[in-house]
């Protein structure tokens, strides 16, 4: 509304100067019929030209007032809830790169299949959609950035990420844009070879990386287990009464080799999946001491969660924390502070197996836990779901 402005004309010429720039946000307006008007109005009217059907209609969708010539009469309802973004105040004019171009032309639009599989975009508000346009247009007037994004976004569609990246900032735009620029560039300096690259590449040390792999998952095994219910895949994490964070620094296991070894975990995860919706975490704790829970791990955990929270943005579908031991209270309100509040309300923490049994069952199925759980995988040392 505030970008066509009160007069008809100028809102025929405004969308005649941004068509190509609407058709990038076409999904924007699904539940809108201006789909089926935005081709009629390419051509500009004279000044004195009547007011036709198609116009009338316009006037409805985009709720264009006080230019006096749609009387009550002819107004067919009330405006759509969905309106298009502001162009004027999120975009600069001129001309068309050739990669902006290519992008318009329809090749970004080519994933509905994608899409349709995808349970980013399964239950979408209009407002996120709008904002998420916003998003893709900033994305896709900056040549270099979409480039990347080309390069590392896998099997899911540009539309799905900038809605990842819009709900993890849904108050502003401009931090949904310089968190996905700081995602892009942190996987530039990765490398799109890193997900490839084996565990034993990753855990490198001042001693052999295939040593070091083995502590690391003595003290902490994780694995892939399967699927739950909706699809998502379970990660499995344990951190039990041998989990010594310490003892690892000290065999040349450091902080940032466990988190290396993590985002590489996670970039497997996704490979997996497509690049496509949320996985669900259990973090098995049961057994685990007190004298644990040194400055060590809580550094190890905070950097956890940084990670997961600048470059996996909207991916956590559940995470159970289960078998927790009594001092989990007092551990959890440490630790808790550190997210946002919509990922709080994602976890559950969880007591004895008459507890959390119940819970998981209803998520996925219990058979796909390691044994020592009453499933039936077993967690390798390499940490590789059997």
């Amino acid at each position: 509304q505030a970008v066509f402005g009160s007069a008809n004309l100028q809102f025929r010429r405004t969308v005649r100067q941004h068509l190509l720039v609407l058709h990038s946000m076409w999904f924007a307006c699904e539940s809108c019929a201006c789909q089926q008007r935005v081709a009629d109005i390419v051509e500009e009217p004279s000044d004195k030209a009547p007011l036709t059907e198609v116009a009338v209609e316009e006037a409805r969708i985009f709720d264009v007032s006080g230019g006096g010539e749609v009387s009550d009469a002819q107004k067919p309802g009330p405006p759509s809830e969905c309106n298009i973004p502001t162009l004027q105040e999120h975009s600069k004019p001129g001309p068309i790169t050739a990669v902006e171009a290519h992008v318009l032309q329809g090749a970004e639009f080519t994933h509905e299949a994608e899409e349709d599989e995808d349970s980013t975009l399964s239950s979408v508000a209009c407002a996120e959609s709008e904002a998420a346009a916003l998003l893709q247009q900033r994305v896709m007037a900056r040549p270099e950035l979409l480039a990347v994004v080309e390069q590392f976004r896998g099997g899911e569609s540009v539309r799905a990420l900038c809605m990842r990246f819009t709900r993890a900032r849904p108050q502003s735009l401009d931090a949904a844009f310089r968190m996905l620029s700081a995602d892009m560039e942190y996987r530039k300096e990765r490398g799109v070879g890193f997900a490839r690259m084996t565990a034993t590449e990753v855990m490198v040390g001042e001693i052999d990386g295939a040593s070091l792999l083995q502590e690391y998952c003595k003290h902490c095994p994780n694995a892939v287990l399967g699927r739950d219910m909706e699809g998502r895949p379970v990660i499995y994490r344990r951190f039990h009464d041998g989990t010594r964070w310490s003892e690892l620094v000290k065999l040349g296991v450091s902080v940032q080799m466990m988190a290396r070894y993590n985002a590489w975990f996670l970039e497997g995860v996704l490979e997996s999946v497509g690049h496509k919706g949320q996985w669900t975490i259990i973090c098995d704790i049961g057994g685990i001491a007190l004298r644990s829970c040194d400055s060590t791990m809580m550094n190890f955990i905070h950097q956890l969660g940084a990670l997961d929270a600048a470059h996996y943005p909207e991916r956590l579908g559940k995470c159970f924390i289960i078998n927790a031991p009594s001092f989990m209270p007092w551990f959890w309100r440490a630790i808790s502070s550190w997210m946002d509040a919509k990922t709080r309300q994602k976890v559950s923490v969880l007591g004895r197996p008459d507890e959390w049994q119940p819970v998981l069952a209803a998520t996925l199925d219990l058979k796909i836990l390691p044994d020592h759980l009453g499933g039936a995988a077993a967690v390798s040392g390499r940490g590789i779901g059997a």
